[in-house]
């Protein structure tokens, strides 16, 4: 009697005329029982070590079936391994029919219900990996030589997975990537991810977080290079970020350390200002110290730490996230978790201002893992005395850290919003028809739709109100402005403001009626203080005059009206020629005698001009002029030879 071998599975083929009697055990054995195993058969693997399967026949006195058998359709990967990973090796020939190897379409539906990654391959081969949690397709492929997953030669339908892990390559160039969704109408290089549809509506991607809590936002990160220190974010906070409400206290003597028994809503966050009766000044919470809830967390210690290191693994980083606070042996209070591992479950640990924090010890155990901002013990930015018992709310100040807020920002680098071609930017509040700002191709900014004129200043009218183009006249109740290249203005009218002309002239007017012209074009006048104006006096009688850095002296001559330039501070003296006739000047001027604006006149003490009396020759008028918040103040002494 003789029997025969089918190529794949090796079954039991008896040759005809020669299995009388026990032909029924042969294929009982040899056919039935593989045919069974092949197509529904589960072979669970246990074995904490790599496993070569082998190919097996029945015979007339058993199957020969055992946990090496290399003909079943599925292998069940489960219980505890010790190792980091493991191989399974499976039989692989391209010769058809061999007692000792398959051919290369033999497949296997491979499911991985351990911690560690296993390889299949055939000897000799690099194979694929199928991870922790994974259920695969494999097969021996003749193309490649090798075992191969099955990925998209097979299309899926719905895929519900703990984890999804994409390990195919970036093709250079394509339109699509490791991930990908239809075909782009473009092509570029080092695509990741691609996504196209074609659909009379909304077409997006949508990420949300359903929670809630005081730290709970919705994060899209962009990165490049160094480390996670440089990234673009964009998000949108819980309705409850930031804000906290609760019950604690200091106790009710002055401290630094506050102790909450109770958080009621939200998270007591590093910056919240806190409010409550006894809380003065607006303090901070500047650090978490302590907590005394439940821990989100309680892996324990794998590896790490130690004086010199602020990093340690753990045995799992599940329901664990930055921020978190850590405690544990030889964690200092004040710690949290700031970053994690590359790879394995190491954790980096920081304090509030973000500076790394060492262990004080290396020790195992359990290290607890808490949400920030529960109950607990904090630190405020300046001593407090509330009562133990109060009700507390807190909110973290800045725009990034309010509630229901969306955001964008860059971080450790500058940030860059705008057109790359010949496009205008807008700046749209409301859906409105009508921009807030605006800016064009050639860097002109319009306000509220509107660019101005040439001339016109950008004024408010406050109050929440949107900018508008036009004069200061009209705006602030002025006489008028005249703005040019000249360098030459004229002011008058009751002016409260700080405005800059022709760039280079910026001048704070008082609450009183002023002039001020021809400033000169490099003249900057602030803080209400004149520096080196060119003034002309008008006297009653004309004299020749004189200039001199500290002093003015003024003689008798003929004509109307001259000008000089006081090169010192705004304070002069005018001493009359002791030629018997007295000079008082009436008002003083900048610009030009052609000029009408002026100042309100010269104010003297008692409000009234003195009369000039000296007409000795011996005598000597001496009149002195101070400018203060550009007002005129003069004084009049005698002196006598």
């Amino acid at each position: 009697m003789s029997v025969a071998n089918s190529a794949n599975l090796l079954l039991i083929e008896p040759v005809t005329g020669t299995e009388s009697g026990n032909w029924g055990y042969e294929i009982n054995y040899g056919t039935t029982e593989y045919l069974d195993i092949a197509v529904a058969g589960t072979n669970n693997i246990t074995t904490d070590a790599d496993v070569t399967l082998t190919q097996t026949t029945g015979s007339s006195s058993g199957s020969n079936i055992v946990g090496t058998t290399a003909q079943y359709a599925v292998l069940n990967l489960s219980g505890s391994r010790a190792g980091t990973a493991r191989s399974i090796i499976v039989p692989y020939s391209t010769v058809a029919g061999s007692l000792t190897t398959t051919v290369a379409s033999k497949t296997y539906v491979v499911v991985n219900n351990t911690t560690i990654t296993y390889t299949i391959k055939k000897t000799g081969g690099t194979g694929v990996s199928v991870l922790p949690g994974e259920t695969a397709i494999v097969y021996a492929n003749p193309v490649v030589n090798d075992v191969v997953k099955i990925t998209s030669s097979t299309t899926l339908g719905a895929i519900t997975a703990t984890t999804v892990t994409v390990t195919g390559s970036i093709t250079n160039p394509a339109t699509v990537g490791a991930i990908n969704y239809g075909t782009l109408n473009y092509q570029d290089t080092n695509i990741v991810s691609s996504a196209q549809a074609s659909f009379n509506g909304y077409v997006y991607s949508n990420i949300q977080n359903t929670s809630s809590g005081g730290i709970a936002s919705t994060d899209f990160a962009v990165y490049n290079d160094q480390a996670g220190t440089r990234y673009l974010n964009i998000g949108v906070n819980s309705s409850g970020y930031g804000a906290f409400t609760g019950i604690g206290g200091t106790g009710g003597s002055s401290s630094t350390t506050l102790t909450i028994a109770t958080a009621s809503t939200g998270n007591l966050l590093y910056g919240a200002v806190l409010s409550g009766t006894g809380f003065t000044g607006s303090p901070t919470i500047t650090t978490q110290l302590t907590a005394t809830g439940s821990a989100a967390a309680t892996p324990t210690y794998v590896s790490g730490g130690g004086t010199s290191s602020n990093q340690f693994y753990v045995s799992s980083l599940a329901n664990i996230a930055i921020g978190y606070l850590v405690s544990g042996t030889g964690v200092p209070s004040g710690t949290f978790v700031g970053s994690f591992t590359a790879t394995g479950n190491g954790i980096n640990l920081i304090n509030a201002a973000g500076s790394n924090v060492n262990f004080t010890v290396q020790a195992a155990g359990t290290y607890s893992f808490y949400v920030p901002g529960g109950v607990g013990t904090y630190t405020m930015s300046a001593a407090q005395t509330v009562s133990t018992g109060t009700s507390i709310t807190a909110q973290v100040a800045g725009s990034y850290n309010q509630n229901n807020v969306g955001y964008v920002y860059s971080y450790g680098g500058e940030m860059v919003i705008g057109t790359l071609t010949s496009n205008n930017f807008h700046v749209v509040t409301n859906n409105s028809n009508t921009d807030a700002i605006t800016v064009n191709t050639s860097n002109a900014v319009a306000f509220n739709g509107s660019y101005g004129t040439s001339g016109q200043a950008l004024l408010s009218a406050g109050s929440g109100a949107a900018p508008t183009w036009g004069t200061l006249s009209s705006a602030y109740g002025g006489t008028g402005v005249a703005n040019n290249a000249a360098s030459t203005i004229t002011i008058s009218g009751n002016y409260a403001s700080t405005f800059v002309v022709s760039g280079a002239y910026s001048y704070t007017f008082p609450a009183a009626t002023d002039t001020l012209v021809n400033l000169g074009s490099s003249q900057t006048l602030t803080n209400k203080t004149l520096t080196n104006p060119t003034i002309t006096a008008y006297l009653e009688t004309a004299p020749a005059l004189t200039n001199s850095s500290t002093a003015v002296t003024l003689s008798l001559s003929s004509g109307t009206v001259l000008s000089y330039t006081l090169t010192g501070n705004c304070t002069f003296t005018m001493p009359t020629a002791t030629s018997g006739t007295s000079f008082i000047i009436k008002l003083i001027q900048d610009g030009t005698g052609s000029r009408t604006a002026t100042f309100t006149g010269v104010k003297w003490p008692g409000g009234t001009a003195p009369t000039i009396t000296t007409t000795a020759t011996t005598g000597l008028d001496i009149l002195s002029f101070v400018c203060i918040n550009s007002v005129w103040y003069g004084t009049y002494a005698q002196a006598f030879a």
